[in-house]
């Protein structure tokens, strides 16, 4: 196991003689090494294996320099990168730790940091953003805001001096509106945590005329807000001998109803709203054509 040039060996040669025989032999030796490595998630070794986790076993054998094996071992320590999701909901925008400012709802965007053990620690992103329809649509004097299913608070944009100064006007608390009285009016909508208020809407048809199918005719309402009479006045009207009318409160019960008899172009009823509540109602009367309804208040 070691070089030797002093071991004889005494043999027979061909004359039947000794022949003795010196030993000149060198050994060369096999080398061991351990090849140690630190990596984050994976690692491939010059075996060609990728390792996932960390390893002291694993071998593999080369040449050395003196043209024996060279037996290499793995001392492989792998480290784990962390995955986290940052989770937030915000209204309207959001500027994330990316630097940039999302408007809209994202699940993908990621971002990278170096955890304590030196390996990456990625950052997911898990963004909502809420965000409200403050749009209003007018009809029939009717004011609707888009947004369903929030909290509402109706505004007065308008104080007496013109300015705009949002006064709450107390009760209204619906997704629907009806103004009492021309002006400029607005919505706050309270919504998963988001407030907002709507641009001011301009109402000027409160107490207006409405227009008829036939003949051109107008229907005009008066006063309005009405107290114990309302006077309703047909204009121009042709085509027709009878109108049916129907009182309808808010939560579509008739409470009064009656027929508008007409022996002419022209004429003025009173109807009696003695016995109607003071509230909300929607005067409603159906011409050939189209179904009228006409927003009317009652204030004792």
């Amino acid at each position: 196991t070691a070089s030797n040039t002093t071991a004889m060996d005494t043999l027979v040669n061909a004359a039947g003689c000794d022949s003795i025989v010196t030993l000149n032999l060198t050994i060369k030796k096999s080398t061991k090494a351990t090849d140690t490595h630190t990596a984050c998630d994976s690692y491939k070794w010059i075996d060609g294996l990728t390792y996932t986790a960390s390893n002291t076993t694993a071998k593999d054998t080369l040449v050395n320099a003196a043209g024996c094996d060279s037996v290499v071992t793995l001392n492989l320590t792998i480290k784990k990168s962390t995955t986290t999701a940052d989770v937030h909901t915000a209204c309207d925008s959001y500027k994330w730790i990316d630097g940039v400012t999302y408007t809209a709802s994202d699940s993908s965007a990621t971002f990278i940091l170096s955890a304590s053990n030196g390996c990456d620690s990625i950052i997911s992103l898990k963004l909502k953003i809420n965000t409200i329809d403050e749009s209003i649509t007018s009809s029939s004097d009717t004011l609707t805001v888009s947004e369903p299913g929030a909290q509402y608070q109706w505004l007065d944009c308008q104080a007496i001096s013109g300015a705009n100064n949002y006064t709450i006007l107390l009760g209204e608390t619906g997704q629907s509106f009806i103004p009492l009285a021309n002006g400029s009016y607005a919505v706050e909508i309270d919504k998963n945590g988001c407030t907002d208020t709507s641009e001011c809407t301009l109402v000027n048809t409160v107490g207006s005329t409405e227009e008829m199918a036939y003949g051109g005719g107008e229907l005009k309402l008066f006063p309005n807000p009405a107290s114990d009479v309302l006077f309703v006045k047909l204009v121009n009207v042709s085509g027709v001998n009878n109108l049916i009318y129907n009182l309808v409160s808010m939560d579509g019960k008739i409470v009064k109803t009656g027929n508008l008899e007409l022996e002419g172009g022209n004429k003025t009823f009173e109807i009696d709203l003695s016995e109607v509540s003071t509230g909300i109602y929607f005067f409603q009367t159906k011409d050939s054509e189209n179904l009228i309804i006409t927003p009317v208040v009652v204030n004792k």
